[in-house]
């Protein structure tokens, strides 16, 4: 048994700056014109950030909503290459 202490969902979202349930759009490379949402989501059986795109990945014709931020292709980068240590107590 571990003897750390416990931490809760409360915790992981002070220490992300809130950034689980957050949503940024994307701009399609091929069409700028198109655009798709991506939420930021906690998975806890994984026990890691997880990107969630809206509509299977589909882009849809508009405009994001206004105060909506893109997404920064570094931070896509950091949260789908993060890996859990398996050293911590989020579970």
């Amino acid at each position: 048994m571990k003897d750390l202490p416990e931490r809760t969902y409360q915790d992981m979202m002070q220490w992300n700056s809130g950034l689980i349930g957050k949503v940024f759009y994307e701009k399609n490379p091929q069409d700028d014109k198109q655009f798709r949402t991506i939420r930021v989501g906690w998975n806890g059986i994984a026990n890691k950030m997880v990107l969630q795109y809206s509509n299977a990945g589909a882009y849809i014709t508009g405009t994001p909503p206004d105060g909506m931020q893109p997404m920064n292709p570094r931070l896509r980068s950091s949260i789908v290459t993060m890996q859990n240590n398996g050293n911590n107590s989020f579970y």
